[in-house]
């Protein structure tokens, strides 16, 4: 029998709606605060009110026009070991990884901790950042288009 080999998990970060540490996260639930809102204009490449439609799991549609956003992150590349033109180039999603697992790097007790035993576990519920909307937009509308145009070519 292979045993598993141990972990601990010793630090934790996190980024979420108006909540860019933990401690405000943990202030929000403690006072109650909704971080939802009505879907920011432009965030989607559909309209709002043609995505949305109140029944329940209907095929290409969303239910509430209200969702949780991270708003106003901006990463701070300061002590990591990363080329600058490379993070500028990633995905926002990306970013909040860097940014939670350098939180959860400060927050664990690193000085006896051999780094090449380290990892991270990324817990993420996310739709499409509009970086992931606009490049999609950009090839499968190409694509879509070059269809239209064989079929009725």
């Amino acid at each position: 029998m292979i045993r598993p080999t141990p972990i601990a998990i010793v630090g934790i970060g996190g980024v979420f709606p108006q909540s860019l540490t933990l401690d405000q996260f943990w202030s929000n639930i403690r006072d109650g605060i909704d971080t939802s809102h009505e879907v920011p204009p432009e965030r989607w490449l559909l309209d709002v009110e043609d995505a949305y439609d109140s029944r329940i799991a209907q095929p290409d549609k969303v239910y509430s026009k209200r969702g949780c956003f991270v708003e106003g992150f901006q990463l701070d590349p300061e002590g990591l070991n990363l080329d600058r033109a490379l993070i500028a180039e990633l995905d926002p999603v990306f970013h909040l990884c860097l940014h939670a697992g350098r939180q959860a790097w400060q927050d664990a007790v690193t000085d006896p901790v051999d780094r090449r035993g380290v990892g991270v576990i990324i817990g993420n519920i996310v739709l499409p950042t509009e970086f992931a909307s606009s490049s999609a937009e950009v090839y499968l509308g190409r694509t879509f288009e070059e269809e239209v145009r064989k079929a009725h070519g």
